[in-house]
């Protein structure tokens, strides 16, 4: 466990209070997310709250979300304070 999962994890805890779906599932965003070369530092930067709500407003699940938003992030190239 690196020393950014306390943070990533109330995130996680954060978004999961205020979106549908629970902490795992955000949890979950979060793995899928660096398992496609996001950092942790851009996920707590913005990516990963641009995520969920992306994810909220096309009616997608978490984990594919996170897979377009990794996949968009390294065509694009957008900071993550941008997204």
């Amino acid at each position: 466990v690196g020393p950014e999962f306390k943070q990533l994890n109330d995130l996680a805890t954060q978004l999961g209070n205020k979106l549908p779906g629970t902490t795992a599932d955000f949890q979950n965003m979060a793995t899928v997310l660096v398992d496609n070369g996001i950092k942790a530092k851009d996920i707590m930067g913005g990516i990963g709250k641009a995520t969920a709500y992306m994810a909220v407003q096309l009616k997608m699940d978490y984990a594919n979300s996170a897979k377009f938003i990794a996949r968009l992030s390294d065509a694009t190239g957008v900071a993550a304070k941008d997204m």
